[in-house]
């Protein structure tokens, strides 16, 4: 595979192509992907920007299915699956997805037709997670029965017994149960966090911001914000994993996590993720979560530059709460689409943390009228906060179709 694409078109048919085999439930294995990239002389640069599109698409899918705003979420995933099909981390969030929706809105029939297809597409790619899916998906058929026949039991019991205190008391008054009164809401909990650390001259810092369950009695959210960083060399990857134990001291969920590949942190910036994992099942009896870091790659490690100021505008008025300054600005040109790669750092100049900064990136012409904007999340509630006086470096791709020379930002939102 070349370093550069030789067509300025290879992007473009690549992904209509993967597009049209999807549509048409072509289950694709990882060497028909590694042909169809030979076929269009996919290079790597045009790989990582493919699969960082894919990666934004999955992010996007994550916290919509968080916060159960399912539309959204089937919209992001299955995007994401259009660019890069066999990605282990997108087909179990889609498979997460269609099975938690089926089961919040009781369309399992309707849903069965797309998790059969999937379950055939992550066989032929995971062999592992087919297991871990078919298993998941056989305990949630038991539940599912063994729930059925405590309904028919208890409506046989409140059928003997509803007749003796019908006699014996007198008729309670009538009183209606809103939704939030029927359900039992546990309080939210702080889970510990347990590091294990990994031996690796750049001797990777994990810091923990927040672990903490909340939910009812029979569905939960977890919410895991961490980040790690180096003072001794520069990463470009990092992978591991998250390991969840009850009280008896039983492994019960492993989780992996990793960075996208080839964006490069400089010495002490922060690395960060945020791990969301949600259920409409049995609120969990956990004892510990434990991070691992498996598998590092860096180089040497150097301070980053400072990067040029960018024109900032804040329709949203929050003048003089962040600086914005570019380090990086890669397009890739095609015929109809082009690609953007974008590192910026943005400076948090308060005294307080951000947790949202949402805003457009504007392409403008020599009289600063707007010709094209993409919006952007640069910090969603989801991820991990910038704290006060702290930098935080944010590597965005982007698909864009209309540009000019030059561009600015404008800061919408900021909490």
């Amino acid at each position: 595979m070349d370093e550069k694409s030789r067509d300025p078109e290879s992007i473009k048919h690549y992904t209509l192509e993967l597009r049209e085999l999807i549509d048409n439930d072509v289950v694709l294995s990882i060497q028909d992907i590694n042909k169809l990239q030979k076929k269009y002389n996919i290079s790597k640069s045009d790989l990582e920007k493919v699969e960082n599109i894919a990666l934004n698409h999955y992010q996007n899918a994550q916290e919509n299915f968080v916060n159960g705003n399912w539309d959204n979420a089937f919209i992001s995933i299955e995007e994401a699956i259009y660019k890069s099909p066999i990605n282990i981390k997108i087909l179990e969030l889609y498979y997460n997805i269609l099975n938690e929706s089926s089961s919040f809105y009781g369309s399992e029939e309707s849903n069965a037709k797309s998790l059969n297809l999937l379950l055939m597409r992550v066989k032929k790619v995971n062999k592992k997670l087919f297991k871990k899916l078919l298993k998941s998906k056989e305990k949630d058929k038991t539940n599912k029965k063994n729930f059925n026949f405590k309904k028919k039991y208890l409506f046989f019991l409140i059928v003997l017994i509803i007749p003796l205190p019908f006699f014996l008391t007198k008729k309670p008054e009538n009183k209606v149960l809103t939704e939030y009164q029927r359900t039992t809401f546990l309080p939210p909990g702080e889970i510990l966090v347990e590091i294990k650390p990994l031996r690796h001259t750049a001797q990777p810092v994990i810091s923990v911001i927040e672990s903490r369950i909340s939910g009812t009695e029979d569905n939960f959210v977890y919410n895991l914000l961490f980040n790690v960083k180096s003072e001794k060399e520069n990463i470009t990857f990092l992978k591991g994993s998250i390991h969840w134990y009850d009280k008896k001291g039983s492994e019960i969920v492993t989780d992996e996590f990793e960075s996208i590949k080839g964006n490069e942190y400089f010495l002490n910036e922060l690395i960060p993720f945020s791990y969301m994992k949600n259920s409409h099942r049995e609120f969990p009896s956990i004892s510990k979560i434990v991070i691992e870091i498996k598998q590092i790659e860096t180089l040497k490690g150097r301070e980053r530059t400072e990067g040029k100021n960018i024109y900032t505008i804040f329709s949203g008025g929050f003048q003089d709460r962040i600086e914005v300054s570019e380090n990086r600005f890669l397009i890739t040109e095609g015929v109809t689409t082009n690609y953007l790669s974008l590192v910026l750092t943005v400076k948090n100049l308060q005294n307080k943390e951000i947790s949202i900064l949402n805003g457009d990136i504007e392409w403008i012409d020599d009289y600063n009228i707007v010709k094209s904007r993409i919006n952007i999340n640069f910090i969603s509630v989801k991820e991990l906060p910038v704290k006060a006086k702290e930098k935080r470096v944010l590597f965005k791709t982007f698909e864009i179709s209309e540009i000019t020379d030059n561009y600015r930002i404008n800061i919408k939102d900021m909490n």
